[in-house]
C-alpha cells in the first residue's frame, strides 16, 4: 500500500518512512523466527535515508534507523565480523533523534545499551572502551533521573562502570571509584528486586576484579573473594538451573587460592571447591565455553602450586589443556583459550626440556596456539607475553624482543614480570648470528 502511495506521490517522506517501519516489522519477525532477512535491511536503510532526506527534522524516523543500524550492527557480531561501522552510525542516530526532542528515555535505552556493547568490542579488540563507556554512564545518568525505579538502568550502569574499572586496572589506573559504584549500582537492583540472580552474580564479579586490583597492589583482599562468593551462592539460591552462579563462584575461589599461594597460605580447600563449582557448571550447561576456560585456568594454577611443592605438575598441566582444548571446540575464536594453552603447552615443554626430554612437540603447539591469539588480536599483551617467551625459549632473540616491547608499549603494569627477558634479549639480539 506504501508503495502505491508513492508512485502516486513520490516525495511522500510519510509514505517512506512508514514502508521502511513496514519492513523493519517484516525483517524482525523473520529474525525471531531464526530465518534470513535477505535484501530486507538494505531496503529499509533506502526507505528510512529517503524519508529523511525529504524532511529531516522526522524524528522518530532517526531512532528508526538507530534501530536498523544497530540490528545490523548484532548480525556482524555474531558473524564474528566488525560491527563498529554500524555501531557509530545508530548512535549518531539516536543523538539526532535526541536533538530533535524524542522521548529521551526510550531512545536513551537503546543508545546506552548501544554504547555498551561497542565498547567491549573495542576493549575486546585491545583498544580503548573508556570514551564509550564514560559516555554510556552518562547516557544512564540522564535515564536515571527520569526513571529513578528502572532496575535494568542500575544494573547496567553498573556494568559500565565495572568495564571501566577493569580497564583502568590493567592499564596502571586507580579504579577503585569505578568498582565502588559499580557495586554500589548493583546494590540498588538488589534493593528494588532481591531475586534478580543476575544483580548477585555481577556484583559477585566486580568484586572478583576488585579483589584481584587489591592483591597486585599489596592489599589483602580477601573479604572481597569471601563476599563474591556469597553473592554467588545467593545467585545459585535464586537460580538453581543456571551454571553462570557456580560459574563465578569458582573464580572467586580460584582468584582467592591465587592469593593464598602467593601469601604463603594453603590454597587447596579453596581449589577442591572451585573444581567443584566449575564440575557443578559444566553439568548444568556442557556447552559453555568459558566454564571449561576457566576450569583450565584452575588447573594450571593446581600444577604450579604442584611445582612448588616440588611434586609432578603434569597431569593438572594435561588436564588444564584438555579443557582449553574443549573450550575451542565450542568457541574457535576464543582469543582467552588460545592464549592459555599456548602458555600451558611453554610451561610443560620448558619442564620437559630441563629433565633432558624432548619438547619440540609442546613448543611447536605453543607456538601455533600464540600464532593463533595474536592474529585473531595483535593488540593483546598477555599473548604477546607468551610468544616473546617462546621466542626467549626457543633462542629467538630478535623476535622475542619484538613481542615483550610491543607488549609493554601496549601494557605498561606488565614491565616487572618480563624485565628480566627483555634485558636478556636485548643483549643477546645484538649479536651477528641472532635471529
Amino acid at each position: 500500500e506504501y508503495g502505491k502511495a508513492l508512485a502516486l506521490e513520490p516525495d511522500s517522506s510519510e509514505a517512506w518512512a512508514r514502508r521502511g517501519e513496514a519492513r523493519f516489522g517484516l525483517a524482525q519477525r523473520r529474525l525471531q523466527a531464526g530465518k534470513d532477512p535477505g535484501d530486507l535491511l538494505e531496503r529499509i536503510e533506502e526507505d528510512l535515508g529517503k524519508a529523511l532526506e525529504l524532511d529531516p527534522r522526522r524524528t522518530w524516523a532517526w531512532k528508526r534507523r538507530g534501530d536498523l543500524r544497530a540490528t545490523v550492527a548484532s548480525l556482524r557480531l555474531a558473524r564474528g565480523q566488525d560491527p563498529s561501522p554500524s555501531l557509530r552510525d545508530a548512535v549518531a542516530d539516536y543523538d539526532r533523534s535526541l536533538e530533535l526532542d524524542a522521548p529521551l528515555p526510550t531512545v536513551l535505552v537503546e543508545l546506552a545499551m548501544l554504547r555498551l556493547v561497542w565498547s567491549r568490542w573495542e576493549e575486546g579488540h585491545g583498544r580503548d572502551p573508556t570514551p564509550l563507556l564514560s559516555a554510556c554512564i552518562a547516557d544512564y545518568d540522564k535515564l536515571l533521573k527520569h526513571q529513578p525505579r528502572n532496575t535494568a538502568a542500575w544494573l547496567n550502569r553498573g556494568s559500565a562502570k565495572a568495564g571501566l574499572g577493569l580497564w583502568r586496572a590493567n592499564h596502571g589506573a586507580d579504579p577503585t571509584a569505578d568498582f565502588e559504584g559499580a557495586s554500589a549500582d548493583y546494590a540498588k537492583a538488589i534493593e528494588m528486586e532481591p531475586g534478580l540472580f543476575v544483580a548477585w552474580t555481577s556484583r559477585g564479579s566486580v568484586r572478583i576484579e576488585w579483589g584481584n586490583y587489591l592483591a597486585v597492589h599489596g592489599e589483602d583482599p580477601a573479604s572481597l573473594f569471601e563476599q563474591a562468593v556469597a553473592d554467588c551462592s545467593r545467585a545459585k539460591e535464586l537460580e538453581p538451573r543456571s551454571g553462570l552462579p557456580l560459574l563465578q563462584r569458582g573464580n572467586a575461589r580460584t582468584h582467592w587460592a591465587r592469593y593464598r599461594m602467593r601469601a604463603g597460605q594453603d590454597p587447596e580447600p579453596l581449589l577442591r571447591e572451585a573444581e567443584e563449582d566449575y564440575g557443578a557448571a559444566l553439568a548444568a550447561d556442557p556447552g559453555t565455553p568459558r566454564a571449561w576456560l576457566h576450569r583450565g585456568n584452575l588447573r594450571a594454577l593446581w600444577a604450579e602450586l604442584a611445582e612448588r611443592l616440588g611434586t609432578d605438575p603434569e597431569p593438572r598441566f594435561a588436564a588444564a589443556a584438555d579443557d582449553y582444548g574443549k573450550a575451542l571446540e565450542r568457541d574457535p575464536r576464543s582469543l582467552e583459550a588460545w592464549t592459555e594453552r599456548g602458555r600451558v603447552r611453554l610451561a610443560r615443554g620448558l619442564r620437559r626440556r630441563a629433565g633432558g626430554g624432548d619438547a619440540g612437540e609442546l613448543f611447536a603447539g605453543a607456538r601455533q596456539d600464540l600464532e593463533r591469539a595474536v592474529g585473531l588480536e595483535p593488540r593483546r599483551a598477555r599473548a604477546l607475553v607468551a610468544r616473546g617467551r617462546l621466542h626467549h625459549a626457543l633462542g629467538e632473540w630478535k623476535q622475542a624482543l619484538g613481542d615483550l616491547e610491543s607488549a609493554l608499549r601496549l601494557e605498561p603494569a606488565c614491565e616487572p614480570e618480563i624485565r628480566a627477558a627483555i634485558e636478556d634479549a636485548r643483549a643477546r639480539a645484538g649479536s651477528p648470528d641472532a635471529r
